[in-house]
C-alpha cells in the first residue's frame, strides 16, 4: 500500500510498517522493560525521515501520543529520531511507524540505538 507524501509528493509505502511487528525485527530496535501490574512496557528507537526543525518534532511526537498505548515519546529533531516508550498490551511496533508515516515522515527501525548508548556510556565512564 503506498501514498502520496504531501510535503514531497513521493509514493510513502506503509505496508512496510508490518515488517516491524516481527519479534526478531524489533528485539533489534527495541528495548523490554519491567512488567509492572501483569503489563509489559517497551522502549524503541527509530530513524526518522524528513523532519528538520523543532516544529516537525512536535508534529511528530502529536503523532505518536495519538496512538492508543503509546505512553510517551522523546523526539531530537537535530538526531532525527524517537525514542517511543509504550504498551505492549495496547499497541504494536508497526501502529508507530504507521503514525509516522500518517503524519507526514519516514520512519525506520533504529538498530544502532543500543551501540550508541553503550559509546556514551562508557565515554562518561572515562572521563572520571
Amino acid at each position: 500500500m503506498q501514498r502520496a507524501d504531501a510535503a514531497s509528493g513521493s509514493a510513502v509505502n506503509t505496508a512496510g510498517a508490518q515488517v516491524v511487528d516481527d519479534a526478531v525485527e524489533f528485539d533489534a530496535f527495541t528495548r523490554w522493560e519491567g512488567q509492572a501490574g501483569g503489563r509489559q512496557f517497551a522502549e524503541s528507537s527509530l530513524r526518522i525521515a524528513g523532519m528538520h526543525c523543532g516544529a516537525c518534532a512536535g508534529t511528530v511526537e502529536q503523532a505518536l501520543a495519538r496512538v492508543p498505548g503509546v505512553l510517551g515519546a522523546r523526539v531530537s529533531a537535530a538526531a532525527q529520531c524517537v525514542t517511543v516508550r509504550w504498551d505492549a498490551g495496547l499497541t504494536r511496533p508497526s501502529a508507530l511507524v504507521r503514525a509516522i508515516v500518517n503524519a507526514g515522515y519516514g520512519a525506520v527501525p533504529d538498530t544502532a540505538a543500543a551501540a550508541r548508548g553503550l559509546r556514551q556510556a562508557e565515554a562518561r565512564s572515562a572521563l572520571w
